[in-house]
């Protein structure tokens, strides 16, 4: 049985129950999530005190509890006051002012942080990991405007899930499809709207964003070893343990899955389809442009290949020339894409 706590095994109960729980049906069942629930003589007590602490539970009426329902937030960034992408570059979490209109905001909520200015798009989707923060992060470096953030506040605490770039979560297409406003301060998403920035969202591909220090750290790895973590079959990203024992992100390997199934196992380069006659599936993902340079893991920044062309590209040097579409190396000889695919513009 999976190890939980005794507030998650409360939260199991509630929900398990179409969303609302009353005492009756906590005490009868806690046990099937939370073995020891009841080993200590007060452990109503104990369950009571939990639940009652937790923020993300809500009393209906006497005895009857529901989950709080979670909210989206679209909130804007005025990149001339806060350098977000180095702020993201230097650390995956950040603290953000938590001003009036965001009070009803909690633990769980997902937000898409909206950029304007030249860039007009959702580049960013986060979730809030803490609320009225204590001690904050020390991110003054990526202030712009020092006097924008004097003053005392409070502070919430994001964590990056995504970075994204598609022009699906424009301005234009977020208004087309439900935004109110301009978008210069925090807003609620429901309904059509917020269907839409979910499923655009969803599909678009993800952006790596590597730490100052992971950037660092990649430069250590050879273009042709990273790639051979990029084609493990395990879809966990991979990681490459270096001599001080850190870890470091190397790719996310859903959009080379997403890839590799668009294609069904044939190589870009020869049309080959090495080992489907075995039931077995094995091209694999080549950087276009070099990932250790760029930190690009776009879809338009890789191609499908199969092992063969693949190691031929390494050994010989080959380098891609996207207005030809063909690999070249040195001595004049070139591997022509036989299947441009996704890769046309």
């Amino acid at each position: 049985m999976e190890k939980i706590t005794k507030i998650q095994a409360i939260k199991k109960i509630i929900l398990n129950n179409g969303g609302i729980a009353d005492w009756s049906t906590i005490y009868t069942q806690i046990e099937n999530y939370y073995p020891r629930a009841k080993i200590s003589a007060d452990w109503k007590e104990g369950l009571r005190g939990v639940l009652y602490r937790d923020k993300e539970i809500v009393k209906y009426s006497t005895g009857v509890f529901g989950l709080k329902n979670k909210q989206t937030w679209i909130i804007p960034c005025n990149i001339k006051k806060y350098d977000i992408e180095a702020a993201f570059c230097d650390n995956h979490t950040i603290d953000w002012t938590q001003n009036k209109s965001l009070l009803n905001l909690s633990i769980g909520d997902i937000i898409y942080i909206y950029v304007g200015g030249q860039i007009r798009n959702i580049p960013y989707k986060c979730e809030a990991i803490e609320v009225n923060v204590k001690n904050q992060i020390d991110d003054t470096q990526f202030m712009l405007d020092r006097n924008f953030f004097e003053g005392d506040k409070n502070y919430f605490r994001i964590k990056l899930i995504k970075k994204m770039n598609t022009p699906d979560l424009s301005f234009e297409k977020l208004k087309a499809n439900g935004l109110n406003g301009n978008c210069q301060g925090p807003q609620t998403i429901k309904n059509n709207l917020l269907k839409y920035i979910e499923e655009k969202a969803e599909i678009c591909d993800e952006q790596l964003l590597l730490t100052n220090n992971e950037k660092h750290e990649l430069c250590k790895i050879s273009e042709e070893e990273l790639e051979y973590y990029c084609n493990m079959s395990d879809l966990k990203s991979g990681y490459k343990e270096t001599e001080s024992l850190s870890r470091i992100r190397l790719v996310d390997k859903r959009i080379v899955e997403k890839l590799k199934n668009l294609y069904k196992g044939q190589c870009q380069l020869c049309g080959a389809c090495v080992g489907l006659e075995f039931g077995e599936n094995i091209v694999e993902a080549h950087h276009l442009e070099y990932f250790s340079i760029s930190q690009n893991n776009d879809s338009s920044n890789i191609i499908i290949v199969c092992p063969n062309c693949h190691r031929i590209i390494h050994k010989c040097n080959f380098k891609f020339d996207r207005e030809q579409m063909l690999f070249c190396n040195k001595t004049g000889q070139e591997i022509k894409i036989t299947n441009p695919g996704h890769l046309k513009k």
